[in-house]
C-alpha cells in the first residue's frame, strides 16, 4: 500500500477479473502483497498475502495464509504447493 506506486485500471478490472476472463472455471492459488491483490487472493482456493498480520487485517484479507517479506518462506510456500 505504502510503495509509492500508482495502479491505474478501469472501473471493475483487477487481478481477478481478468484472470476469470482467460480462465473461467479453474481452482489456483495466489501470492499478494497490496491492495491490487485483494480480489485475486479472496477468490483462490489457496492465498498467501506476503507482508504483516495488520496490513492483511487492513485490507480485510482473512483467509489468507500471512508469509513475511522473505524470499526463503515464500520459496517454501511455492515448493509445498508443487
Amino acid at each position: 500500500m505504502h510503495e509509492g506506486n500508482l495502479d491505474i485500471t478501469a472501473q471493475g478490472i483487477n487481478k481477478f477479473t481478468t484472470l476469470q476472463t482467460h480462465f473461467s472455471q479453474i481452482e489456483y492459488s495466489a501470492f499478494g502483497n497490496d491492495s491490487n491483490d485483494v480480489e485475486l487472493l479472496v477468490n483462490a482456493k489457496q492465498s498467501y498475502f506476503i507482508g504483516s498480520k495488520q496490513m492483511a487485517h487492513q485490507l480485510h484479507i482473512t483467509e489468507s495464509q500471512i508469509l513475511p517479506k522473505d524470499s526463503q518462506q515464500i520459496a517454501t510456500a511455492i515448493e509445498k504447493l508443487c
